[in-house]
């Protein structure tokens, strides 16, 4: 009798993973780990600065609501309120009440009045016009800060601007490190991350509007 043909499995076979392999499978999974860590690292960063260029741009309605609501500062003052930048203070936002508008008395408001943040000064009763300092994400700062014209000469890098809003008017009295007042034109603000690798430029018109200019770099 024919007996059918039987197959013998060699039981001294070894089918695991050889050496080779699992070093190739564990090299595999390292370069997906770290793949994935610098997606989330690189996406952290990208968050974040949107995050600080949205805070500014809060912060400019809150300024500009508290100027044409005229929101009391204390003492039944009701001033105008700005907001000041300086580069040698890049991770922080100052917000200011200015007290004294008419400053020469000649009951006008104009370029010859000061809208300025003096920390020296004490024309609100006593009080310095400070009323909170804004403090950025510690990863984000202010890169540069460009006054742009658009009319006449001047401008360019500064270290220092005041952006104030002057009730009823909607517009914003822009101010550099000078005491020299923007006529008409924007102001530029750079937002940079910690890697250096993104960019957000906030633009601020004379005329009051605002806007954020994302740049890869």
């Amino acid at each position: 009798m024919n007996m059918p043909d039987q197959k013998f499995i060699d039981h001294n076979k070894d089918n695991g993973l050889t050496l080779i392999e699992l070093l190739v499978v564990i090299g595999m999974i390292v370069i997906i780990l770290g793949i994935v860590v610098l997606n989330t690292v690189v996406l952290g960063n990208k968050v974040r600065i949107e995050a600080a260029a949205n805070q500014i741009l809060d912060i400019i309605k809150e300024t500009r609501h508290n100027s044409v609501s005229a929101k009391e500062f204390k003492n039944n003052l009701f001033p105008s309120y700005g907001i000041y930048f300086d580069k040698a203070w890049p991770g922080s936002i100052i917000i200011y009440a200015d007290c004294l508008i008419d400053d020469n008395n000649d009951e006008t408001i104009d370029e010859n009045d000061n809208f300025t943040y003096n920390p020296s000064s004490t024309d609100c009763s006593g009080e310095n016009g400070l009323v909170k300092t804004i403090t950025l994400d510690s990863r984000v700062r202010i890169d540069e800060i460009r006054l742009i014209p658009s009319i006449g000469l001047g401008g360019g890098s500064i270290n220092k601007v005041y952006l104030q809003y002057i009730r009823p008017e909607p517009t914003l009295w822009i101010t550099d490190d000078r005491g020299d007042l923007l006529s008409a034109g924007k102001l530029e603000i750079d937002l940079i991350d910690r890697s250096g690798k993104f960019k957000k430029t906030i633009i601020f018109w004379s005329t009051g509007q605002s806007a954020i200019k994302k740049i890869i770099l």
